[in-house]
């Protein structure tokens, strides 16, 4: 019934109650409020009270809430399960050094999960070996929050993933100057062969992490200013609406 379907939603209820533990951690006054708000619908679960939950769903504003949190659930597993299909045997590796960077700068989880399994698929495609492509993919998934965080542009990820694949048009808007002339260039001084698509692809890399050698850790950086704290809550919120949405994921699919 309603309310064996509630009690499963435990497990999840544990997720809402760190994430607003690290909201907490953030802005204080606003992570209790939430946690608070959290353990209450915990107790509510366990102590099997639907007609408090059929309240909350009755609500309007609480519907839309739900609904958006739901729809920022299916996203995160739906950029989680391409992060491991990528990634393959090497998922437990890469997923750490994202959790290590997802702790020190503000950043789309899913949006740069999704971004990160992209390069570490196109040096697999390219002929890059797997240590290589899989280094290459933490580089260049570094650099592409900082590009972020510095040009405040979404567009700058798809520029720079564009650049790497031997497209530099859009990525001279943020700054970059090269051309197929100073990769190949590039890729003799390396000593590689410039006929090798994965050679191009280790020279196009060596000249953006040289050239925005500028902005390295600027997210970083930024991450500790009041600007960054206010971004860091925003996507708390979103990591928080996730953890929500997983908790009602078992009663909209009913």
């Amino acid at each position: 019934g309603l309310s064996s379907k509630l009690k499963s939603c435990i497990p999840s209820m544990n997720k809402l109650q760190a994430a607003t533990k690290k909201l907490g951690n953030t802005f204080r006054s606003v992570g209790t409020s939430i946690k608070s708000f959290g353990a209450g619908i915990k107790g509510a679960i366990i102590g099997g009270l639907t007609s408090q939950v059929g309240q909350f769903f009755a609500l309007q504003t609480a519907v839309n809430g739900i609904k958006k949190s739901f729809t920022g659930y299916l996203e995160s597993l739906e950029s989680a399960a391409k992060f491991q299909h990528t990634f393959g045997s090497a998922t437990e590796e890469a997923t750490q050094w994202m959790d290590e960077l997802d702790a020190k700068v503000n950043m789309n989880r899913a949006e740069m999960e999704s971004f990160a399994s992209t390069l570490y698929f196109m040096g697999q495609n390219m002929g890059v070996a797997q240590k290589e492509s899989m280094k290459m993919s933490k580089e260049m998934t570094s650099l592409a929050t900082d590009l972020l965080a510095f040009t405040g542009d979404a567009a700058s990820l798809d520029a720079l993933a564009g650049a790497l694949r031997g497209e530099y048009d859009s990525l001279q808007n943020y700054g970059a100057v090269l051309d197929s002339a100073s990769v190949k260039a590039k890729a003799l001084a390396m000593g590689l062969d410039e006929s090798s698509e994965s050679a191009l692809l280790m020279a196009r890399r060596a000249i953006l992490m040289e050239q925005f050698g500028g902005i390295l850790g600027y997210a970083e950086g930024k991450a500790m200013t009041l600007t960054g704290q206010i971004g860091q809550l925003k996507e708390n919120f979103t990591k928080l609406g996730n953890a929500v949405g997983s908790c009602f994921a078992p009663l909209l699919q009913a």
